[in-house]
C-alpha cells in the first residue's frame, strides 16, 4: 500500500468488528501489564549529550534521516565516536567538543559501552571507511579489532528477511549498548506495507526495551519531502524517542551539514553544523564548526554550585531564588550569566520543572525541584 493511500484507509464494517462475547473469549494474561503507579520509577538514562543537553535514552529507538548524500553516515560516525571514546580523546575534543557520552550513564553502566554497527547497503571498502573514521577520532589502531565495536556486513545477503534475522542474532550475541542499523529499509520486504512495517518497528522497540540499549535506525527521506520513506518511515517517526536529520548546504564553494533534532522525548538539542576535513587524509572526518552556546558552560561547576547552595533555599524554588543562590555561591554578578547557568542546570536535568498540576493558586511561573539522581550529596 502506498504512503499516499494511508489517509484513505477504510474502517471495517460494523459486522466485521468482534462482538463483546468474542472479545471476552480472547483470554490474555494481564499480570505483567498492570502498572503499579504508586512506585517511583527511575528517570531515563541518556546515552549521549550535546552542549550539555542529554538525548538518546537507553531503551528507546532513534532515527537518523535526510536526503541521499546529505551526511547521514557522517552523523552516525559522530555518535559512534562519542560513545566509543567517551569524548575523552584529543581528536574528539578538537573535532566534536560538544558531543559526548553522557557521564552519569557512563558511571551507571557496569561495563564500557559496546557498539553494533550493521551495514546493509555499502561495499566493504566504504563500510571500512566508516569504521576508520570512528577509529581515527577515538585514537584507535586501524589494524587491531576493538571488542567494543562490532561490525556486521550484510550487503550480499540473499534477502531482506535474512538480513533482519542475522541482525537480531548479532544483537543477541553482542548485547550492545547502541545499535546502528544502516539502513532499516534493507531489512523489510515492503516499506509501504502497513502490517510489515508495524511488526518491524515493534520488534525494534522490544529489543531496545528488553536489552536496555539505544537502537539507531538510518532511513532516507522521500524525494522532495521531509518525511521518512514509506509507511515504514511513518511508523518509525511515531515511535522514536529522537529523530535527527542531516541537511547538506553548499555556499561559496564550501560544503557544510546542519544537524537538526526534529523529534525529542526529552529536552530539545540545539542544531549544529559540521564540515568534512582532510585531517585524516583522504578518509575525511567530520568536525563540528558551530560554537558551543551558553548551555555548554562548565557543567561540573554549575553542579558544584547547586550542590553547595542547595540548603540555602526552600525547594521547589523559583528561577529568581535559584539565580540568587547561584550568585551567592559562585560569585557571578551579572544576570545574563546567571540565566545561562540556570538554563544549563535545567537542560542538564540538575533541576526538574514543577508539573503544572502542582502550581499554587495564582502562581504565574514554574518552580524547580532538585533532581536527586543528579545532585549529591542530598
Amino acid at each position: 500500500m502506498s504512503e499516499e493511500n494511508d489517509n484513505n484507509l477504510q474502517l471495517p464494517a460494523w459486522e466485521e468488528i468482534p462482538s463483546l462475547k468474542e472479545m471476552k473469549a480472547m483470554k490474555h494474561d494481564l499480570s505483567s501489564n498492570w502498572l503499579d503507579y504508586t512506585l517511583t520509577y527511575p528517570e531515563p538514562r541518556f546515552l549521549l549529550e550535546y552542549a550539555g543537553v542529554p538525548f538518546a535514552p537507553l531503551g528507546g529507538i532513534q532515527a537518523i534521516t535526510g536526503h541521499q548524500k546529505n551526511g547521514k553516515t557522517f552523523l552516525m560516525c559522530q555518535f559512534m565516536a562519542a560513545i566509543l571514546s567517551g569524548g575523552d580523546t584529543e581528536r574528539m575534543r578538537a573535532n566534536l567538543p560538544t558531543l559526548q557520552l553522557h557521564q552519569p550513564t557512563r558511571e551507571s553502566l557496569n561495563h564500557e559501552p559496546v557498539i553494533l554497527y550493521v551495514d546493509t547497503e555499502m561495499e566493504k571498502l566504504n563500510t571500512v571507511k566508516v569504521v576508520r573514521r570512528v577509529q581515527w577520532l577515538c585514537n584507535l589502531d586501524y589494524n587491531i579489532p576493538n571488542e567494543r565495536m562490532k561490525v556486521l556486513w550484510l550487503r550480499a545477503e540473499e534477502s531482506n528477511k535474512v538480513r533482519w534475522e542475522k541482525t537480531k542474532q548479532a544483537i543477541i550475541e553482542t548485547h550492545p549498548t547502541a545499535i546502528f542499523l544502516d539502513g532499516i529499509r534493507d531489512v523489510i520486504g515492503d516499506f509501504n506495507d502497513n502490517a510489515e512495517s508495524a511488526v518491524l518497528i515493534a520488534e525494534c522497540m522490544k529489543i531496545s526495551t528488553e536489552m536496555d540499549c539505544c537502537f539507531f535506525n538510518v532511513l532516507h527521506e522521500n524525494p522532495g519531502s521531509d518525511k521518512m520513506r514509506g509507511h515504514l518511515g511513518t511508523e518509525l517517526s511515531n515511535k522514536v524517542t529522537d529523530t535527527f536529520v542531516s541537511i547538506k548546504d553548499k555556499k561559496d564553494g564550501m560544503v557544510t551539514f546542519t544537524v537538526k533534532q526534529v523529534d525529542a522525548r526529552g529536552k530539545d538539542v540545539d542544531d549544529w553544523k559540521f564540515e568534512i576535513t582532510s585531517d585524516a587524509g583522504s578518509l575525511g572526518v567530520p568536525r563540528i564548526i558551530t560554537p558551543a552556546d551558553t548551555k555548554s558552560d562548565d557543567i561540573n561547576k554549575i553542579k558544584e554550585w547547586i550542590t553547595k547552595g542547595q540548603q540555602d533555599i526552600q525547594w521547589p524554588a523559583t528561577g529568581v531564588e535559584i539565580k540568587e543562590m547561584l550568585k551567592k555561591v559562585s560569585g557571578v554578578s551579572f544576570n545574563d550569566k546567571l540565566q545561562a547557568n540556570l538554563k544549563a542546570a535545567v537542560n542538564r536535568r540538575f533541576l526538574i520543572e514543577q508539573p503544572k498540576d502542582e502550581w499554587a493558586k495564582g502562581q504565574k511561573f514554574a518552580k524547580y525541584y532538585l533532581n536527586e539522581q543528579e545532585i549529591l550529596p542530598f
